[in-house]
């Protein structure tokens, strides 16, 4: 997938998130995709003044924890008892707590 550097947008043809800014979203992913490169789209949107708000990711690998720290923004991962990505829809209102793992979720109306 593609993230624009410079407008925090998704510009992956077919995603169905394609057209979508992260500015102020939490990303529910199951897992880093590509090269740790992927790390560098999200930091240089960091510096446009377009990040996350934070992650849930299903299992995080290096990829991901590469971009998780270069943001500096809360994520919980490693879901084993749950996949997220089966519970948590585009629009729900979502909150984390990195510190203690919580993620909180009221579903879109």
């Amino acid at each position: 997938g593609r993230l624009g550097d410079l407008d925090g947008v998704i510009h992956e043809k077919g995603n169905i998130l394609e057209g979508m800014s992260i500015k102020d979203k939490i990303l529910v992913i199951p897992c880093g995709k590509g090269s740790n490169g992927f790390s560098a789209h999200f930091k240089s949107s960091k510096f446009m003044g377009i990040c996350l708000a934070g992650w849930v990711v299903t299992k995080i690998d290096s990829r991901l924890g590469a971009a998780i720290a270069s943001l500096e923004v809360p994520a919980v991962s490693d879901f084993d008892d749950i996949d997220p990505m089966t519970i948590i829809e585009t629009g729900d209102f979502v909150t984390i707590d990195g510190d203690t793992g919580i993620v909180e979720i009221a579903k879109k109306k």
